[in-house]
């Protein structure tokens, strides 16, 4: 295939654009509603003008996700099974919102159509030949495709590792709180309130659990939703613990202390997997791009 010297700009262009905007939005995303607060305490009527198209952009989006959602409802999977299997991995992923698979769907739809047709409509315009705008429609409309499940799926590995994280440190406070003489229901309540600000994810997980328990649930079947919710084992194993405790009557101050031991060991155990893995995934790019430069600059100057 042959690459016009313009699509290669273009291409080169727009790569260079995506880079800039990621920095500066890294660089100066965070302080923004900092920003945004001091000058609306400067100035009420900025803050009133700001408000308004605060609001007509929320209405925008709105109208947009609503109609992506109409769309999408359509090409959802006709099986129950795979339909139920979609709505699970949003689930892990921590987005509850009803509308999120069918806008899943459609924006899969229109990367998947959208890129090449745009591409041959390029083609077309005399940007670049015909062969160059059908093969790059087709290789962006299958990235396209292939980026959103890659997306959904990092997005599922992301929030379970941090659950995973915060884990020891809910049931350490659990248990601390217990110990005091706090009920389950108030142990969980300190809990979640002490973890807003270093474990947000799980803090907003432990709302779900208190409002389930006060419509009626006992704390393990709400902590067996919660598994479910994020499908890990390690929080099926606590609603386990939970619920053996109350049966039993055991002390569970002392279950969630060795509970929270026990995952603290399985995550030193998982850094110390990765970090043997490192020495081996190191080895192949030394042996391709660091050893034969070195290789040229040792032995060339003698073969000389």
């Amino acid at each position: 295939m042959i690459w016009s010297a313009g699509f290669v700009s273009l291409c080169a262009f727009l790569s260079v654009s995506l880079i800039a905007g990621l920095a500066l939005v890294l660089v100066f995303g965070r302080d923004r509603e900092m920003v945004q607060r001091i000058a609306d305490l400067k100035d009420p009527r900025d803050a009133a003008l700001r408000g308004r198209f605060y609001q007509s952009r929320r209405s925008a989006q709105v109208t947009v996700s609503s109609s992506l959602a109409r769309i999408g409802s359509r090409l959802l999977p006709g099986s129950a099974s795979a339909h139920s299997r979609l709505i699970e991995r949003f689930m892990h992923a921590g987005i509850y919102s009803p509308a999120g698979p069918s806008i899943y769907s459609s924006v899969r739809l229109v990367v998947g159509i959208g890129f090449p047709i745009a591409a041959l409509l390029a083609g077309f315009a005399g940007l670049f030949d015909q062969t160059t705008a059908l093969g790059s429609g087709a290789m962006c409309g299958l990235l396209g495709i292939l980026g959103s499940g890659i997306w959904l799926r990092r997005r599922v590995i992301e929030r379970q590792r941090q659950l995973r994280r915060s884990l020891p440190d809910f049931l350490d406070l659990m248990g601390t709180c217990l110990q005091a003489g706090q009920s389950s229901e108030a142990a969980l309540a300190r809990g979640t309130e002490d973890l807003q600000a270093a474990h947000r994810g799980l803090a907003v997980e432990l709302r779900i659990v208190q409002r389930e328990m006060a419509l009626g649930a006992t704390p393990a079947r709400a902590l067996r939703n919660f598994a479910d919710r994020s499908g890990l084992d390690v929080v099926r194993q606590m609603a386990t613990l939970v619920d053996q405790s109350q049966r039993m009557g055991a002390n569970m101050t002392e279950s969630m202390r060795i509970h929270a031991e026990t995952l603290r060991t399985q995550r030193q155990q998982q850094a110390e997997t990765v970090a043997q893995k490192a020495s081996v995934k190191v080895l192949l790019p030394t042996l391709l791009f660091i050893f034969p430069p070195v290789m040229v600059i040792l032995v060339g100057p003698a073969a000389i």
